[in-house]
């Protein structure tokens, strides 16, 4: 039986994707994975996939369950005759696409996937062999906010334990590794202890300033902690 689709409009969830800077950065990281035919899960209103549809040369499916988001999805990508969008929970779509996608984007939603090793599970068996997954979530449990409930995370990922679920999933791990060093302690003082929320102006200014800056340092060194991690799996050739 299908879940029913979410009411949540996402304006919360949508704030760091009105920033340009950020995107890019985590975009940056995830472009020489891609191929051709690339899913986004969790794709909202479209600002991340914006950004993704110019770096993928073939076929991008977007999924999206939210009814207000969705709307809003599909509206953006009218007329692009390389844009797929779907209103479901990846899981209801997945067997279309068993074994054809190269790769499958999830950035900021796996946390909101109450059995994350299912839905890992159903991205191994949509990928071709030697296709790869691609997951940026938030890290650090000592972080976990009244914020991060309020929007439905049911967690914030140790790399162990990200690693774990990769695995458990038959992914070969290509690559993982924390991300915003910086974050740790603004997340720490303004949403864990002030309990702030967060907001497309905090967002922003965040963006112009800070980000700039870390994606030149952590392009030299790879920090040893960050507010969130990445990582990319490959399903094996067999």
């Amino acid at each position: 039986m299908s879940r029913p689709l979410i009411q949540y409009a996402g304006r919360d969830l949508e704030a760091m994707f009105s920033a340009p800077n950020y995107c890019a950065w985590i975009l940056s990281q995830f472009e020489p994975y891609l191929g051709q035919t690339v899913a986004e899960v969790g794709a909202g209103s479209g600002n991340f996939s914006s950004e993704l549809v110019k770096k993928v040369s073939g076929r991008l499916l977007l999924v999206e369950p939210s009814v207000q988001m969705f709307p809003l999805l599909e509206q953006r990508f009218a007329g692009n005759p390389r844009v797929t969008c779907e209103q479901h929970y990846f899981a209801e779509v997945a067997l279309h696409y068993c074994g054809t996608l190269d790769s499958i984007v999830y950035v900021n939603v796996l946390e909101h996937v109450e059995d994350d090793r299912q839905e890992l599970a159903e991205a191994y068996n949509a990928l071709k062999p030697g296709g790869h997954l691609c997951v940026f979530v938030p890290a650090l449990p000592l972080l976990f906010s009244e914020f991060d409930a309020s929007v439905g995370h049911y967690r914030r990922y140790s790399r162990q334990q990200l690693a774990a679920r990769m695995r458990e999933a038959g992914f070969e791990i290509v690559k993982l590794r924390f991300f915003d060093f910086a974050g740790i302690l603004p997340w720490l003082l303004f949403m864990k202890l002030l309990h702030w929320r967060l907001t497309p102006g905090s967002a922003g200014l965040y963006d112009r300033i800070v980000v700039p800056l870390m994606r030149k340092a952590e392009s030299l060194i790879s920090p040893p902690v960050g507010k969130n991690l990445m990582v990319v799996g490959r399903k094996p050739v067999v």
